[in-house]
């Protein structure tokens, strides 16, 4: 992974304000047709046997080590895992980035480091400054912030990580690790209009099922699909979302104006702190050649 100069990085902080009000002003493609497209995974808690091949196949992929008890929470090299709603009983529940049609992760990060491809949401290392706004804004505690450690590109130190949507093997033709690997296709993947309608049509054919995530936060990038007894918010699986929470902060003017706002702010404190290390290195050097 390339190292990111300070230029760049001030180049990306004060273009990520711009791209913020450019993106809210539209790019000609309506909303709707946008969400559609963009792609979606159909987690199925009825077809899932709880074995993990996904959460081992993610690991596999990225490098991340694999022990031998599958892990119960997610960390900065766990994307994702499975296990049952209640200790030993209830449906498997898939934990990982939710892909949110509004990701507050992406509204809250100062540094523009959280984008968005095609709908998948995903950090770039190499912008991430650290602050763990992503961690604190989300509801559903996705991002997790490696601390002093990392493993290889996918997980440097001192940045926050999450499930990705596998979006870079996606753009070559590749389908997310967890879906290929899956043996009861308990998880599926594609455009959101034929995930929802390949859902819908589950539903169609069995009454007491029901599907999560149609509308939460835009309409999440991975919808659920549980038996009608079990509610993941009412049993305290998932976050009871605000009704105003996504407008409070990602949308009217005021929003635009203070993406921008940050960013420029951002940008003036790095300049600030970069001169004053680059200083220091010079003053060393000067006193290190006049006391030799």
């Amino acid at each position: 992974m390339t190292k990111l100069t300070r230029r760049d990085f001030l180049k990306t902080i004060a273009a990520s304000g711009l791209a913020a009000a450019v993106g809210a002003i539209g790019s000609g493609v309506s909303e709707a047709e946008a969400q559609e497209e963009r792609y979606s995974f159909l987690y199925n808690s009825e077809a899932c046997i709880g074995c993990n091949a996904c959460t081992v196949a993610c690991k596999t992929r990225r490098g991340f080590p694999i022990s031998g008890q599958m892990p119960d929470k997610l960390s900065g090299t766990t994307w994702l895992y499975v296990t049952r709603a209640e200790e030993g009983k209830g449906p498997y529940i898939r934990h990982s980035c939710m892909h949110c049609g509004d990701p507050m992760c992406m509204t809250v990060c100062p540094a523009g480091a959280i984008k968005k491809w095609n709908g998948l949401v995903y950090i770039d290392p190499s912008l991430c400054i650290g602050c763990r706004y992503c961690v604190e804004a989300c509801l559903f505690h996705i991002p997790h912030f490696n601390a002093e450690w990392g493993i290889g590109e996918w997980a440097p130190p001192n940045v926050s990580r999450k499930c990705d949507g596998c979006y870079a093997f996606v753009q070559k033709g590749k389908l997310p690790a967890c879906v290929e690997v899956c043996p009861t296709h308990a998880i599926r993947f594609g455009k959101r209009r034929e995930i929802v309608a390949l859902a819908k049509k589950i539903v169609a054919q069995n009454p007491n099922l029901w599907i999560y995530g149609l509308e939460e936060l835009g309409g999440l990038g991975v919808l659920y699909i549980f038996r009608k007894e079990f509610d993941p918010v009412r049993d305290g699986v998932f976050p009871k979302i605000p009704e105003a929470y996504p407008q409070k902060v990602i949308t009217g003017p005021l929003a635009i104006f203070l993406a921008g706002f940050g960013g420029l702010l951002t940008a003036g404190y790095f300049d600030l702190k970069y001169r004053a290390e680059e200083e220091e290195a010079e003053s060393q050097k000067k006193e290190g050649a006049e006391g030799g």
